[in-house]
């Protein structure tokens, strides 16, 4: 690998926020080049001592009693004791760079995001109504939870850049959501980290674009490294996550933006994630638009204020917009990751996310650093 380095966010810094009323009547881009439907296809890794052999067997039956398609069970047999999973290879943190503040002449830190030539453009999400509701548990101190009424809706639209924003798993058990931000790279939050595998010495995350009712329809790939702040507080609970595969590269990815307090009140945020209070956590919830209320800030470290619903299993998901960067391009930012319950406001009891310049810098480490 070589040195790490940080390159200046600088030179992408200006940037327009584009108000909620201005997309509506924004026209939806087509790609340029189209492409037959993708292959079905679904990875499957084994892992285990370097003289094991997996020797798989493939079986596949019908499934009886299927009235509107047919269904097939395949089954893959391999040696026993094999863990079904790709491990991570490295978990670490990075230095945080020196701060550049809002204040200077040439504003808040930011980074664009890409397109491919083969995806579709669509600045509005299609959406459909839950089927079932969201399920009421007791309020737990760690998220603000759901404000009625719930205004939260199954993402359906597999344009860019909704397809780019998907579903974690890890060895711990646990799940979270996350989004592209580089060719090889997402951004998710730093206590979706599995602790307990990694002080075991053997841990894996699973990102899964767009997961729908447990399928991959754009396929997944395992995470081999992390990096993250030391940092501890809430202004700083995000990192990033180097992918085996460069999904980014044919679905696209998101840049990211520092937050500012003009911004303040302003309906334009996209909130998207996989809540287990929502779709039993199955299916990708978006709210939009939705509002930042203020922010608390630590050094180049912020914790923003929203009351979006949110709820375990979004911890991880994007807030973000989309910003004119001149000439007609327009691009979508990550200003915050879902990071759960801290008061701005004291006693206000709403929802939190992590983001600022420092969070702008380590996705550029990212993408200088893991190619």
């Amino acid at each position: 690998m070589k040195a790490s380095r940080f390159r200046t966010s600088r030179k992408v810094v200006s940037a327009k926020l584009i108000h909620f009323n201005e997309l509506a009547r924004l026209k939806d881009l087509q790609a340029e080049e189209r492409k037959g439907p993708p292959p079905t296809i679904q990875t499957l890794f084994f892992a285990g001592g370097k003289r094991a052999t997996p020797a798989p067997k493939v079986e596949i039956s019908a499934v009886e009693g299927a009235r509107e398609q047919a269904l097939w069970r395949v089954e893959v047999r391999a040696t026993a004791g094999l863990s079904t999973h790709l491990p991570g290879l490295s978990v670490g943190t990075v230095t945080r760079p020196a701060r550049l503040t809002s204040a200077d002449a040439a504003g808040p830190v930011g980074l664009d995001g890409y397109r491919p030539k083969s995806q579709d453009l669509h600045f509005m999400p299609e959406y459909e109504k839950p089927k079932l509701p969201s399920r009421r548990w007791p309020m737990i101190r760690e998220f603000g939870g759901v404000f009625p009424p719930d205004e939260r809706q199954v993402l359906t639209d597999t344009s860019y850049p909704w397809l780019a924003i998907g579903k974690i798993n890890t060895s711990d058990g646990t799940s979270g959501s996350a989004a592209l931000v580089g060719r090889r790279h997402i951004l998710t939050a730093k206590h979706m980290r599995p602790t307990t595998s990694i002080s075991k010495g053997s841990w894996w995350i699973k990102f899964i674009p767009h997961s729908f009712d447990g399928s991959e329809p754009f396929g997944s790939s395992y995470v081999s490294d992390t990096r993250y702040y030391s940092a501890t507080d809430p202004q700083h609970d995000y990192m990033v996550c180097r992918l085996f595969d460069p999904l980014g590269d044919r679905l696209g990815f998101f840049g990211s933006q520092e937050y500012i307090d003009r911004w303040n009140g302003l309906g334009v945020w996209a909130s998207v994630g996989y809540p287990g209070d929502f779709q039993s956590g199955l299916r990708p919830a978006v709210q939009v638009p939705t509002i930042i209320e203020g922010r608390n800030t630590n050094g180049g470290g912020q914790a923003l204020e929203t009351e979006a619903d949110l709820w375990y299993g979004a911890s991880g998901g994007p807030f973000w917009a989309w910003f004119d960067i001149g000439a007609g391009n327009r691009t979508p930012r990550i200003v915050g990751v879902v990071m759960g319950e801290y008061d701005v406001t004291p006693k206000d009891d709403d929802n939190s996310l992590s983001g600022g310049a420092d969070m702008v810098h380590l996705i550029d480490w990212a993408r200088a650093n893991w190619p």
